[in-house]
């Protein structure tokens, strides 16, 4: 089974977040940075959310022409 198939209860961390979402870690901190995605911060710990990401990350589908 797929990982992103398979949504874990709790929390991701960085490098989970990145796997999950085929990208890289660089690529995620950009996204971040540019706030595109939700982000939990724990002190100096970053977490994520998968499903509150994948919301976030819907309004940049593009629809069929």
């Amino acid at each position: 089974m797929d990982s992103r198939d398979q949504v874990n209860e709790g929390l991701f961390n960085r490098s989970q977040m990145a796997r999950y979402l085929g990208i890289s870690e660089r690529k995620l901190s950009t996204m971040v940075s540019l706030r595109q995605i939700p982000v939990i911060r724990l002190g100096k710990c970053v977490r994520f959310d998968p499903v509150k990401v994948r919301v976030a990350l819907s309004k940049y589908e593009i629809d069929e022409i």
